[in-house]
């Protein structure tokens, strides 16, 4: 986390979140995954703050429209962001969650800082 902040330090780059919200269905599991992120959330936006790196929350369903034209179903979301961002990366060995973060950077390097939340 160390270095992300500080290579967003020196490039004056602006840190995207994904939006972080629970899912309809309450399940304690769901609960529990939704506070352990809230808490990641936290430890990110203190570390920015105390460097001056700037954040903004991403909706999930803003990136998931813009870069990829469609916002459900999840298994196929995660597989079109993987998909993207090998293209983009020309990486075969990026996760799936690699994958968003490459979908909600590319999110945020377009003209969308209007739809953005700033925290």
């Amino acid at each position: 986390l160390t270095n992300l902040i500080r290579r967003c330090q020196d490039s004056g780059a602006i840190l995207c979140l994904e939006g972080n919200y629970p899912r309809p269905d309450r399940s304690k599991a769901n609960l529990m995954d939704f506070a352990a992120l809230a808490e990641v959330h936290g430890e990110v936006k203190h570390m920015a703050a105390m460097h001056g790196v700037p954040v903004v929350l991403v909706s999930p369903n803003a990136w998931e429209k813009t870069e990829l034209g469609f916002t459900t179903p999840r298994a196929k979301l995660k597989e079109a962001a993987l998909v993207k961002a090998r293209q983009i990366t020309h990486r075969d060995d990026l996760t799936e969650h690699e994958g968003g973060a490459v979908c909600i950077a590319l999110y945020g390097e377009c003209a969308h800082q209007e739809e953005m939340q700033w925290a």
